[in-house]
């Protein structure tokens, strides 16, 4: 598991496989989310094979003590799920008080996550859009063994 190492790679993967080659994921996008993952405020969650290979994850945007996930790939069974685990596990880790998780899917029902009303989410927003986290500042880094992390 790596954060943040390869944000180009994991944008490409995650336009890749789209139904009908459709994806939002345009090459102006990946250049503004390799600018923004370049500045720190893009991140990118990374699984890696042990041949070297990409083969799941996906990146967001950090906003105060919010994550926003904008997209994730899976190339090998459930290596999505793993790299937003360990992402998840982090930003809880560093004061995160928030993950958006864009759509609301069954794997993220499954994983957790809570439907909450719009006046709610607006709150949360106003109080932790500008608020500071214990996140390493600019591109992440993260331990080898989640466990080591408290």
């Amino acid at each position: 598991m790596r954060r943040s190492t390869d944000g180009d790679q994991g944008l490409r993967r995650a336009a890749q496989g789209r139904a009908a080659g459709l994806t939002w994921i345009t090459p102006k996008i990946m250049k503004l989310y390799a600018a923004l993952h370049d500045q720190g405020i893009a991140h990118s969650f990374e699984v890696w094979d042990a041949d070297g290979e990409l083969v799941g994850g996906g990146y967001g945007i950090a906003v105060g003590r919010i994550f926003y996930t904008e997209s994730q790939f899976s190339r090998a069974s459930n290596t999505s799920k793993i790299g937003f685990g360990y992402l998840n596990h982090h930003l809880a880790k560093w004061g995160f008080v928030l993950n958006d998780g864009k759509d609301f899917t069954p794997t993220l029902k499954d994983m957790g996550f809570a439907l909450i009303p719009r006046a709610e989410f607006e709150a949360v927003l106003a109080r932790n859009s500008r608020a500071e986290t214990s996140a390493p500042q600019g591109k992440w880094h993260v331990e080898d063994d989640p466990g080591a992390a408290k």
